[in-house]
Parts: C-alpha cells; sequence; structure tokens
C-alpha cells in the first residue's frame, strides 16, 4: 500500500526532509529547485503514490504546486521572523515606527486585502490602523492589526497561503504626517548585531535576541498546516 499521511512513520519522515530542505534555502546553502527535488526523491524512498486523480494538482504531496506553497511558505515565514525578530531587538521604533501592507509578488488573481484589512480593523477596540479608504494600508509596527489579518496568528508575512503581500517600513517624519504618531524629539537609535537566530526551525533562540512570549512561533505547527490537507477552493485561482 503506498504510503500516506496517515502512517506516522512516513508522516514523521517527510517532516524532517522538509524541515532539513527549508534550513538549506534559509542559510543560502541550497536553492528552491533543488530542494524540491530533494524532497520528491524522498517521497518516492518513502513510497509516496498520489491518488491518480489528484496527481500534479495541489493535493499531490509530489507536485510542484504543492511542494512549492510548502517550501516557499515556510522559507518565507522564517525570514520575516528573522527580520521581523531583529527590528524588534534593534529598537528601531523610535526610526520606523509604523509599516505598511503593500503588494510584492503579481497574481493573475488576488485577494480583496482591502476588505480583509477593513474587517480586521474594525474587530479591533484600539488600533492605530488608517482606512483602506485612505489609500493605503499602513499602521504601527506594533498594531494588533499585523497579527489579525494573519492566517497564522503572526505579525510578519505571509499572511496567507501563496499571498502576494508584504511590507515595507514607514520611518518617522511620514509617520507623524500620517497621524500615526505625535511629534516628538526622537531618541537615539541603537542597533545591535544582527544574528538573532541559530536554529531558524526550533524555538531556541540566540544571544540576547529575544521576542515577546505570546510570539515565539511553533515553526513545527506551520510546517505540519503545510503538509496536512489544504482545501485549494481556500486559495485564488492563481495563488501560485
Amino acid at each position: 500500500m503506498p504510503a500516506d499521511l496517515d502512517d506516522p512513520v512516513f508522516f514523521s519522515a517527510l517532516l524532517e526532509g522538509c524541515k532539513s530542505a527549508v534550513n538549506e534555502i534559509v542559510k543560502g546553502r541550497s536553492d528552491l529547485a533543488s530542494q524540491r527535488l530533494a524532497v520528491k526523491q524522498l517521497l518516492d524512498r518513502l513510497g509516496y503514490r498520489a491518488a491518480f486523480d489528484k496527481f500534479g494538482t495541489l493535493e499531490d504531496l509530489r507536485s510542484d504546486v504543492r511542494l512549492n506553497l510548502i517550501l516557499n511558505f515556510n522559507t518565507q515565514i522564517v525570514q520575516g521572523y528573522g527580520q521581523w525578530l531583529w527590528q524588534y531587538n534593534a529598537d528601531l521604533s523610535d526610526a520606523f515606527p509604523a509599516q505598511e501592507l503593500f503588494r510584492v509578488g503579481r497574481r493573475k488573481f488576488t485577494r480583496d486585502w482591502n476588505r480583509i484589512w477593513d474587517e480586521a480593523r474594525k474587530g479591533l477596540p484600539d488600533t492605530s490602523a488608517l482606512e483602506s479608504a485612505s489609500g493605503r494600508l499602513v499602521a504601527l509596527i506594533d498594531d494588533p492589526i499585523w497579527a489579525q489579518i494573519s492566517d497564522f496568528g503572526l505579525p510578519w508575512p505571509p499572511f496567507k497561503f501563496g499571498s502576494g503581500m508584504g511590507i515595507a517600513d514607514i520611518d518617522y517624519d511620514e509617520a507623524c504626517e500620517l497621524g500615526l504618531v505625535q511629534d516628538a524629539p526622537k531618541t537615539e537609535l541603537h542597533v545591535p548585531m544582527k544574528e538573532a537566530i541559530i536554529e531558524l526551525l526550533t524555538n531556541d533562540m540566540a544571544g540576547p535576541a529575544r521576542p515577546p512570549p505570546q510570539i515565539i512561533p511553533d515553526f513545527e505547527r506551520l510546517m505540519i498546516l503545510t503538509l496536512g490537507n489544504i482545501d485549494p477552493a481556500s486559495l485564488p485561482p492563481s495563488w501560485n
């Protein structure tokens, strides 16, 4: 019988293989194409075969479309965490107190991010987020809206599977112009070393860098989400 996700031995081996693949990409020792091939070879050794009617689709773990989702998403989550953790520990809030959500990747079909943003904003009792009618999706960097627009509860991108959205820093002067902060004397900026994470796919924090406890991501849980059953209908038609 072909291996499947209900087999704990198969699932554990696949999980470890995908962790290794993402680590190789994140640390610059390999690329997406090479690691996609490595995971395909692992699936072959494990005896995986997709159902005939799922072959080559998102529901086929061996397909390019599914492996791109698994590897790209988890790589981006780790890299996004590294950037967020550095900013958090570097005390950048005085120089860059806000950020803006904007499109960084082209999609044939896109989610309605203005609606997503405004619905999240309405559900928050205290938020600095501007309405989408302002023409910009901007909020203070520590505003709860960033975690609210995320399907994963994390305040950095990607906020959803296959998202083509990213964030850009808003500096102090522009944040004042937008009414997000009061015009007050700037404090001196202290930036420590950027080296914030040792093992990027574990919960081991490096050196003095420490996030608030409620925002320590469980990378294994996020990896498991991408290996489990994903409803294709939950993604835009051209999410990839």
